[in-house]
């Protein structure tokens, strides 16, 4: 059955695929490992689920997507990696999909920045 392997040929068991791993064929002798981007939670499984918007996983074989951190964001499902805010750009919060500009009278002078600088 799907989500499940046959280690050893002629066996009548069959093993269900650990965390962070699947099987989408029937019959085969081993489980591949969920690919960047996507995560496995729970056993037994036939497929992969991607990583939503504002979270990341850069590791295959996850049981879990990573929140995008403060300076950084995830625009895309599946994503391997966030994306740090470019200067003029700033991001306060975890697991944002996009970055916000610098309000006027205020200034970002560096890229990956959680916070504005208020001009003096």
């Amino acid at each position: 059955m799907a989500g499940h392997f046959v280690a050893n040929s002629g066996s009548a068991d069959q093993t269900e695929c650990g965390l962070g791993t699947y099987q989408p064929v029937i019959g085969q002798s081993s489980c591949i490992d969920s690919p960047a981007g996507t995560y496995i939670s729970t056993t037994g499984q036939s497929g992969y689920i991607e990583c939503p918007v504002g979270r990341y996983q850069p590791a295959q074989g996850a049981t879990e997507c990573m929140n995008s951190e403060p300076g950084n964001y995830v625009a895309t499902t599946m994503a391997a990696a966030q994306i740090e805010c470019v200067s003029g750009t700033y991001q306060p919060n975890y697991q944002a999909t996009d970055c916000i500009e610098a309000d006027a009278g205020y200034y970002v002078a560096s890229d990956g920045s959680a916070s504005q600088t208020i001009i003096t």
